[in-house]
């Protein structure tokens, strides 16, 4: 598999849109978060925003930003049979999803 920085990126771009989005949505509609995931959720919000600044800052990713990447590339493009992969491979299509709907016209 060939290693495109610029693919990396925009799907990068695009899980922090949905995080962003997601976080607005939920102060929006005032939803009940569960504090127990709340702490775990931030970190990874933290690492996405850090890993997305970097990336802007580069222009490049780090060796562990692509190794994540072509760890989702292979969790998307091969059949999972773990639940945390089949989990994360849920999240990343809604992802996807999230990003087609905002790019399509209204």
């Amino acid at each position: 598999m060939v290693f495109d920085p610029e693919a990396a990126q925009t799907l990068l771009q695009k899980s922090h849109n949905t995080v962003v989005s997601l976080e607005a949505e939920i102060e929006r509609r005032q939803l009940p978060t569960a504090s127990n995931h709340s702490k775990e959720i931030d970190e990874y919000c933290d690492d996405l925003r850090k890993s997305f600044d970097k990336i802007k800052v580069l222009k490049r990713l780090d060796d562990k930003a692509a190794e994540h990447v072509k760890t989702a590339m292979k969790i998307l493009t091969t059949p999972q049979t773990s639940r945390s992969f089949k989990v994360y491979e849920t999240f990343l299509h809604d992802v996807l999803q999230f990003n087609e709907a905002q790019q399509s016209p209204m």
